[in-house]
């Protein structure tokens, strides 16, 4: 079966220097859908320099050859190890285990090293970190942690191995294209309270916050639509005798030039998001009518699954989330 040719072009994005943006035969969306388009950057800002390396990534596009993983090693000797990087990462197959990785930092201890495993499950809200801190021995006046509140705080798994001090930790990150794939869902949740005309801010809410809670980019980006440079008692959630007053002091402090930069880019997500949703949404009106037209439930639901599959079709969506996926990678 023969592979569409996709083709590499330089750009410019919120980075400095050239950045690479072509659509990935072998990679997937969110939907399941090969051509995933990816943007890496070249960190270089010369033009000749940017132009070579698209050329290379061009052949790799063109020649069906390079379309197995196993060919990296054999890529590196012929091209820039940031082409390559940026061609094969995330073309492995499998999944990462995390776990194994930890262990191979710091070993989890079992039965022959003298230690018994507690598993501790529950709802959320049920108290499993409460617990989990009496079992441990962390202070809730001058540790907290691991961290609660009344929203969902544990989001990965979290192992813990009670023993004396010198204390070590060994912390792993989701991987990239599950980032993405969060990412894409959060987008196209915006997109759908876009088009359903909801108030910006459960667009925002939308876009900061999966659906799931797995996944919050208001972490990273920060909040929208309230006073950022201003803590108060609602930021956080504190249990009996610990001091609101002190818990806020110790958190740090995030300038105010950086939270200003923080909400202008956020405002402009958002109307990228009312704009695309806006485009999407007209399209399908001269398609199948507008959302307004369908008068049963089942058929406004049919309408906005549609809609929700043309969003990835649109190279705006596409866009959007590499420009978001890029703001995130900067703060690490």
């Amino acid at each position: 079966m023969s592979t569409q040719i996709y083709t590499a072009t330089k750009t410019r994005s919120n980075r400095p220097g050239w950045s690479v943006t072509f659509k990935h035969p072998k990679r997937r969306d969110s939907r399941g859908r090969c051509g995933l388009k990816v943007r890496r950057g070249l960190n270089t800002s010369d033009d000749n320099e940017a132009d070579r390396l698209v050329a290379q990534m061009n052949e790799l596009l063109a020649d069906q050859y390079w379309l197995s993983v196993d060919r990296r090693k054999e890529a590196a000797q012929r091209f820039d190890e940031k082409i390559v990087a940026a061609f094969f990462d995330g073309m492995e197959a499998g999944k990462i285990n995390s776990a194994d990785l930890r262990n191979t930092k710091i070993e989890l201890p079992n039965a022959q090293s003298g230690y018994s495993r507690v598993l501790l499950t529950g709802t959320t809200g049920a108290g499993k970190t409460t617990l989990l801190r009496h079992l441990i021995g962390s202070n809730h006046t001058t540790d907290r942690f691991p961290s609660t509140s009344t929203a969902r705080t544990t989001t990965a798994e979290i192992e813990i191995i009670v023993a004396e001090s010198p204390f070590a930790a060994a912390v792993t990150f989701m991987p990239e294209h599950e980032i993405r794939a969060h990412l894409d869902e959060c987008l196209e949740e915006a997109c759908l309270n876009a088009i359903q005309a909801q108030s910006m801010d459960k667009i925002a809410s939308a876009l900061l916050s999966h659906r799931e809670q797995r996944f919050r980019l208001s972490y990273i980006l920060g909040q929208w639509g309230r006073d950022q440079t201003t803590l108060n008692e609602d930021d956080f959630s504190f249990e009996d005798g610990e001091s609101p007053i002190e818990a806020i002091d110790e958190c740090e402090e995030v300038a105010a030039s950086e939270i200003a930069t923080n909400a202008q880019r956020l405002d402009a997500f958002l109307e990228r998001i009312k704009a695309l949703a806006v485009g999407v949404g007209e399209h399908l009106a001269k398609e199948i009518g507008a959302l307004d037209d369908q008068k049963s439930p089942d058929d406004r639901a049919s309408w906005l699954e549609m809609f929700g599959d043309t969003l990835y079709e649109y190279d705006e969506f596409s866009e959007i989330a590499l420009d978001i996926l890029e703001d995130v990678k900067m703060r690490f």
